[in-house]
């Protein structure tokens, strides 16, 4: 059974991209890939000897187009649920709280102190 994914291009393939004044060369096989007298396993792992760093095979090798740009921006979460206050119009009163009334009791204490 071979490991060959469908989303590659045929064995025998040659993909090739240039990186640091150097064309690379890749040739894709049914259990991975051939390059520079070695053999990969992923295209990533070609991309990141070739880079030094952690690249998405792929990507790297221009077989997928990057993800596309999100057409409205993601709004952060906590900005989305804030209320923003609305200011004062200049001639609002405002309530005045009663400072001297009398409270009744709990109803609970009613029935506990009779």
């Amino acid at each position: 059974m071979s490991a060959y994914v469908a989303s590659l291009p045929a064995p025998g393939t040659v993909l090739t991209r240039e990186c640091k004044g150097k064309t690379i060369r890749v040739t894709v096989m049914e259990d991975g890939f051939h390059c520079g007298g070695k053999d990969y396993r992923s295209l990533s792992g070609i991309a990141r000897e070739m880079t030094g760093t952690s690249v998405n095979g792929f990507l790297w090798f221009k077989l997928i187009d990057p993800k596309p740009a999100r057409r409205t921006p993601k709004v952060a979460a906590n900005k989305s649920r804030r209320r923003r206050l609305r200011p004062l119009r200049p001639d609002a009163k405002l309530a005045e709280k009663p400072t001297d009334s009398v409270h009744a009791p709990p109803v609970s204490c009613l029935r506990h102190c009779a």
